[in-house]
């Protein structure tokens, strides 16, 4: 019997290059579809990360509050809170350091970090954070009016009624779940001009009731400010070193909105406008005394703002 061998009635057929062309457009569309999507999740971790983190400085600063009495004092906030973040270790080798520059200064700790800020913790040289105590309203206008403050003052002379005080739960009558506690700041850069990571010194120092006209004048801070004459310290700066407590390094308050330019009154750093700002698209996160974060937008309103940062200014603020 004879075999008949079985071949294709056609010749074989390789792809043109208008379809190479095509198949790879399709493969680049998906991706430039995808892509964007895989960007979001991932920024939606880091956010939900973020979250975790302030949960537990906020449980912390609870549980010191328990213990104490009172909550910790700004300037020391980061550190006294490591004994109730599992740290006393770190804690124990600070407090045994001869001078501020010992080794402590250089070490990254991961609940003060925020993965959504892109840069170096150790950007300028020292372990740095994103996480920062609410001072208040702003003092030139409102006082030490929120959670924590630095009762040995920096610069400005506060007018009476005005003074800076460590603060109890009794003493926040407009109710935890409606006061700011912590916020989020980007950490210093080396750059003069990285605008939302270096706090400038406004051109002119202003007094107490001028609140408003610092803040008016601290928001149009051109995009480039050292051309325009602004200058701004990039070094020891917002977040660092971890430990640094000052008003404007590890305090923030609600002068003014979420993401906004930052300035000292002239050089005073406690009657500055020192703002909260992040990476997340949108917004920041803002950690109230009752331990819950929300997510509030830049575009929110500046006396909803200012209402949050107040422990006991009688105007609650329910919606935002």
């Amino acid at each position: 019997m004879k075999r008949t061998l079985l071949r294709s009635d056609s010749p074989r057929r390789a792809f043109t290059l208008l379809e190479l062309m095509i198949t790879l457009g399709v493969i680049g569309l998906l991706l430039a579809l995808l892509l964007p999507a895989v960007q979001r999740s991932r920024e939606s971790v880091r956010r939900i990360t973020c979250s975790s983190h302030m949960r537990q400085l906020g449980l912390a600063a609870n549980a010191y509050e328990s213990s104490w009495g009172i909550y910790p004092q700004g300037h020391a906030l980061k550190l006294v809170l490591l004994p109730y973040l599992e740290q006393q270790a770190i804690y124990d080798q600070r407090l045994s350091e001869s001078d501020e520059y010992g080794p402590t200064r250089h070490l990254v700790i991961p609940v003060y970090i925020c993965p959504s800020d892109a840069i170096s913790p150790l950007e300028t040289g020292d372990g740095s954070a994103n996480y920062v105590g609410c001072y208040g309203s702003g003092v030139l206008d409102f006082g030490y009016n929120g959670m924590f403050s630095i009762t040995i003052l920096s610069g400005a002379t506060p007018v009476a009624g005005m003074e800076p005080r460590r603060v109890r739960t009794a003493d926040v009558t407009d109710g935890l779940s409606n006061t700011a506690m912590l916020s989020e700041i980007l950490r210093q850069s080396n750059r003069p001009d990285d605008l939302l990571r270096i706090v400038y010194d406004s051109p002119i120092q202003f007094g107490f009731g001028d609140g408003q006209l610092l803040a008016t004048t601290c928001d149009q801070i051109p995009s480039n400010p050292t051309s325009h004459g602004w200058v701004g310290l990039t070094g020891d700066g917002r977040g660092t070193p971890w430990f640094n407590g000052n008003y404007g390094k590890g305090l923030y308050n609600h002068v003014l909105g979420p993401n906004r330019p930052s300035c000292n009154n002239r050089t005073e750093l406690a009657t500055g406008a020192h703002t909260a700002a992040s990476m997340h698209p949108g917004g920041v996160n803002l950690l109230l005394a009752d331990n819950h974060v929300r997510f509030v937008s830049n575009e929110i309103d500046i006396e909803v703002w200012q209402s949050l940062s107040s422990r006991s200014g009688g105007d609650i603020a329910n919606q935002f």
